[in-house]
């Protein structure tokens, strides 16, 4: 993961319980990487618990890989990011995992956020599939996750 902000971007979607937006080419990508990653967000390290930067866009492989866009909610008391996208079978399943921070479960609230994610190019379908492609929360919740198209302006 290259970065997390609080909130969902103004201008995605919010029908879903989650959504994942590929930026398939180095314009997208670009504006994509400009658009939520405010130059003001701290330099973070670790685990991201917390909004911030966690690498850089100049980390993205264009050739091999893809920058996209996970935007979801998260419990105030149990933070949680995205940690893989794989796709099997033209089901793409987005993996999360959470912090529980020592406690034995997690608040009810909803704290929507969105995270910035490098994943192979090969595990997502090509751009003029994701439209038919179906996208799940891994782990078996039966949680969709709406897949989209990030389009350079």
């Amino acid at each position: 993961m290259l970065a997390k902000v609080d909130d969902w971007h103004p201008d995605t979607p919010q029908e879903a319980f989650a959504r994942l937006e590929v930026a398939y080419d180095e314009q997208a990508a670009r504006q994509m990487w400009d658009g939520n990653v405010d130059p003001a967000l701290p330099v973070r390290e670790g685990n991201p618990l917390e909004p911030g930067v966690y690498g850089d866009l100049g980390d993205v492989d264009l050739q091999t890989q893809v920058l996209a866009l996970y935007s979801a909610g998260q419990s105030g008391s149990c933070p949680q990011w995205p940690v893989s996208v794989t796709t099997s079978d033209g089901v793409v399943q987005v993996e999360v995992t959470e912090d529980l921070q020592g406690g034995d479960g997690c608040t009810d609230d909803y704290n929507p956020y969105r995270a910035l994610v490098v994943v192979d190019r090969d595990e997502v379908p090509p751009v003029d599939e994701i439209d038919d492609a179906q996208g799940n929360l891994a782990g078996g919740s039966g949680l969709s996750v709406e897949l989209g198209v990030y389009r350079a302006d």
